[in-house]
């Protein structure tokens, strides 16, 4: 009679304990909700009720993922599931739809409560509106994609710039070089390794009485009066 007595009390002071702590919970901003250790959910305060727009029954009956952006559902459940099988906390980004029919993204926590083996009794979650903060950081995101791609713009408009300077100032150069030659009253020639023409200068031209086109790649020393020699 005495450890029926005795259970009995300890049942009173335990629905006492979560009746005080639903209490508690329904005061605080937060969504608070209770889930078994097998992960189902047995309690939502009334921050929970206000936001989604729903009665208690509807949410325990419909589960949290009737409210959660499809997007978002799979890694819930990844990592749901990973937290109820390993008793790790659970961690995670999500959107939730509120009453007016507004996704907000919310930071959701969750912590096991073990008893003295370390076996799971309860878990307690959390669920925060951090719409603002993830909005402002979307934004610095894209803003900074933004900057980056005129940067990279910005960087190969310069590289061309520099290239089509490159290329001018080696045209000068080049031209300035042909001037010289071509003022040259020496015939003038420009050969390969090989031995072959490359280029020639006018005078050249007079003194062999041979075109431009048909001197270019020809044999340097057949234009001498002993080719054998010159070679």
């Amino acid at each position: 009679a005495n450890e029926v007595s005795t259970q009995a009390i300890i049942n009173k002071k335990i629905k006492e304990s979560e009746s005080h702590f639903r209490k508690i919970a329904d005061l605080m901003p937060e969504k608070v909700s209770n889930a078994l250790p097998n992960g189902e959910v047995i309690f939502y305060n009334k921050s929970w009720l206000d936001y989604v727009g729903a009665s208690f029954d509807e949410l325990i009956n419909e589960g949290w993922a009737k409210w959660m952006h499809p997007d978002d559902l799979e890694k819930v459940y990844k990592n749901w599931n990973h937290s109820v099988a390993t008793g790790e906390n659970f961690d995670v980004e999500l959107r939730l739809l509120n009453h007016q029919g507004e996704y907000r993204w919310h930071k959701s926590r969750a912590k096991a409560l073990k008893d003295e083996e370390g076996k799971v009794k309860l878990w307690i979650a959390s669920s925060s509106d951090i719409h603002q903060q993830k909005q402002q950081t979307i934004e610095l995101e894209k803003a900074v994609k933004k900057r980056t791609a005129e940067l990279e713009k910005n960087h190969k408009e310069l590289e061309q710039k520099n290239k089509e300077i490159t290329e001018a100032r080696e045209k000068l150069l080049s031209e300035y070089s042909r001037s010289l030659i071509e003022a040259s009253l020496d015939p003038l020639f420009v050969i390969s390794p090989k031995g072959k023409i490359t280029d020639i200068n006018q005078a050249a031209i007079k003194v062999t009485g041979v075109t431009r086109q048909k001197l270019t790649d020809t044999n340097f020393y057949n234009y001498f009066t002993d080719p054998k020699k010159a070679q």
